[in-house]
Protein backbone atom coordinates (compact mmCIF):
# COMPACT_ATOMS: atom_id res chain seq x y z
CA UNK A 1 0.00 0.00 0.00
CA UNK A 2 1.17 3.49 -0.78
CA UNK A 3 1.82 6.21 1.78
CA UNK A 4 -0.47 8.68 0.03
CA UNK A 5 -3.58 6.50 0.00
CA UNK A 6 -6.32 6.10 2.57
CA UNK A 7 -9.73 4.52 2.51
CA UNK A 8 -13.09 5.41 3.96
CA UNK A 9 -16.31 3.49 4.09
CA UNK A 10 -19.82 3.38 5.44
CA UNK A 11 -20.98 6.13 3.09
CA UNK A 12 -24.15 5.33 1.12
CA UNK A 13 -23.72 4.99 -2.63
CA UNK A 14 -25.86 7.35 -4.67
CA UNK A 15 -26.57 7.54 -8.39
CA UNK A 16 -24.52 10.37 -9.88
CA UNK A 17 -22.55 10.82 -6.64
CA UNK A 18 -19.59 13.18 -6.66
CA UNK A 19 -17.06 11.21 -4.64
CA UNK A 20 -14.51 14.00 -4.77
CA UNK A 21 -16.88 16.45 -3.04
CA UNK A 22 -18.02 13.84 -0.51
CA UNK A 23 -14.39 12.94 0.32
CA UNK A 24 -13.48 16.61 0.78
CA UNK A 25 -16.49 17.13 3.05
CA UNK A 26 -15.56 14.14 5.25
CA UNK A 27 -11.92 15.25 5.50
CA UNK A 28 -13.01 18.80 6.39
CA UNK A 29 -15.13 17.35 9.20
CA UNK A 30 -11.98 15.91 10.81
CA UNK A 31 -10.29 19.30 10.50
CA UNK A 32 -8.19 18.66 7.39
CA UNK A 33 -8.36 20.31 3.96
CA UNK A 34 -6.02 18.22 1.82
CA UNK A 35 -5.80 18.11 -1.94
CA UNK A 36 -7.71 14.99 -2.98
CA UNK A 37 -5.91 13.86 -6.13
CA UNK A 38 -8.14 10.86 -6.88
CA UNK A 39 -10.97 8.89 -5.34
CA UNK A 40 -12.96 5.90 -6.49
CA UNK A 41 -15.20 3.16 -5.11
CA UNK A 42 -13.40 -0.17 -4.75
CA UNK A 43 -14.68 -3.74 -4.71
CA UNK A 44 -17.80 -5.26 -6.18
CA UNK A 45 -21.36 -4.20 -5.45
CA UNK A 46 -23.13 -6.44 -2.93
CA UNK A 47 -26.76 -5.46 -2.59
CA UNK A 48 -27.26 -2.22 -0.66
CA UNK A 49 -23.95 -2.45 1.20
CA UNK A 50 -21.82 0.60 0.33
CA UNK A 51 -18.39 -0.08 -1.12
CA UNK A 52 -15.36 1.64 0.43
CA UNK A 53 -13.77 4.63 -1.27
CA UNK A 54 -10.04 4.77 -1.96
CA UNK A 55 -8.49 8.23 -1.67
CA UNK A 56 -5.22 9.45 -3.12
CA UNK A 57 -4.04 12.54 -1.22
CA UNK A 58 -1.25 14.98 -1.96
CA UNK A 59 1.35 13.66 0.51
CA UNK A 60 1.96 11.00 3.21
CA UNK A 61 2.03 13.54 6.07
CA UNK A 62 -1.54 14.58 5.30
CA UNK A 63 -2.65 10.92 5.21
CA UNK A 64 -1.03 10.44 8.64
CA UNK A 65 -2.84 13.52 10.03
CA UNK A 66 -6.19 12.36 8.60
CA UNK A 67 -5.74 8.86 10.08
CA UNK A 68 -4.83 10.33 13.48
CA UNK A 69 -8.02 12.40 13.50
CA UNK A 70 -10.31 9.73 11.98
CA UNK A 71 -11.84 8.79 15.33
CA UNK A 72 -13.29 12.32 15.59
CA UNK A 73 -15.85 11.34 12.94
CA UNK A 74 -17.61 9.02 15.38
CA UNK A 75 -18.67 12.02 17.47
CA UNK A 76 -20.10 13.94 14.50
CA UNK A 77 -23.78 13.63 13.72
CA UNK A 78 -24.50 11.59 10.60
CA UNK A 79 -21.12 9.83 10.63
CA UNK A 80 -21.88 6.94 13.00
CA UNK A 81 -21.06 4.26 10.43
CA UNK A 82 -18.32 6.15 8.55
CA UNK A 83 -14.70 5.15 9.07
CA UNK A 84 -11.31 6.18 7.69
CA UNK A 85 -8.45 3.69 7.59
CA UNK A 86 -5.14 3.11 5.84
CA UNK A 87 -5.30 1.63 2.35
CA UNK A 88 -4.35 -2.01 2.97
CA UNK A 89 -3.48 -4.92 0.70
CA UNK A 90 -5.62 -8.08 0.84
CA UNK A 91 -3.03 -9.75 3.11
CA UNK A 92 -2.87 -6.72 5.40
CA UNK A 93 -6.69 -6.69 5.64
CA UNK A 94 -6.75 -10.38 6.62
CA UNK A 95 -4.08 -9.84 9.28
CA UNK A 96 -5.91 -6.79 10.64
CA UNK A 97 -9.21 -8.72 10.78
CA UNK A 98 -7.48 -11.37 12.93
CA UNK A 99 -6.19 -8.63 15.24
CA UNK A 100 -9.71 -7.21 15.56
CA UNK A 101 -11.06 -10.65 16.50
CA UNK A 102 -8.30 -11.03 19.11
CA UNK A 103 -9.07 -7.55 20.45
CA UNK A 104 -12.77 -8.39 20.75
CA UNK A 105 -11.99 -11.65 22.59
CA UNK A 106 -9.71 -9.87 25.07
CA UNK A 107 -12.28 -7.13 25.70
CA UNK A 108 -14.97 -9.72 26.37
CA UNK A 109 -12.67 -11.67 28.72
CA UNK A 110 -11.71 -8.55 30.71
CA UNK A 111 -14.42 -5.90 30.17
CA UNK A 112 -13.03 -3.65 32.92
CA UNK A 113 -9.65 -3.28 31.13
CA UNK A 114 -8.75 -1.25 28.04
CA UNK A 115 -7.17 -2.86 24.98
CA UNK A 116 -5.96 -1.45 21.68
CA UNK A 117 -4.02 -2.44 18.59
CA UNK A 118 -0.51 -0.96 18.60
CA UNK A 119 2.26 -1.95 16.17
CA UNK A 120 0.30 -4.96 14.89
CA UNK A 121 -0.28 -6.37 18.39
CA UNK A 122 -3.20 -6.27 20.82
CA UNK A 123 -2.00 -4.59 24.02
CA UNK A 124 -3.58 -3.58 27.32
CA UNK A 125 -3.39 0.16 27.89
CA UNK A 126 -3.84 2.26 30.98
CA UNK A 127 -6.79 4.63 31.24
CA UNK A 128 -4.64 7.78 30.93
CA UNK A 129 -3.18 6.53 27.59
CA UNK A 130 -6.54 6.03 25.90
CA UNK A 131 -6.66 9.10 23.64
CA UNK A 132 -4.51 9.23 20.55
CA UNK A 133 -1.60 11.67 20.77
CA UNK A 134 -2.56 15.13 19.57
CA UNK A 135 -6.31 14.37 19.47
CA UNK A 136 -7.35 15.95 22.77
CA UNK A 137 -9.87 18.40 21.40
Amino acid sequence: SSGINAEYGGVKEEVGETLHDKAFEILQDVGEKPIVRECCRIGQRRGDKPRPVKLCLSNPDIVFQVLRKARLLRKKEGYGSVYICPDRTVEERKAYRKLLEELKTMREAEPDKFFAIRNSKVVRISEDNRSAPGVNS
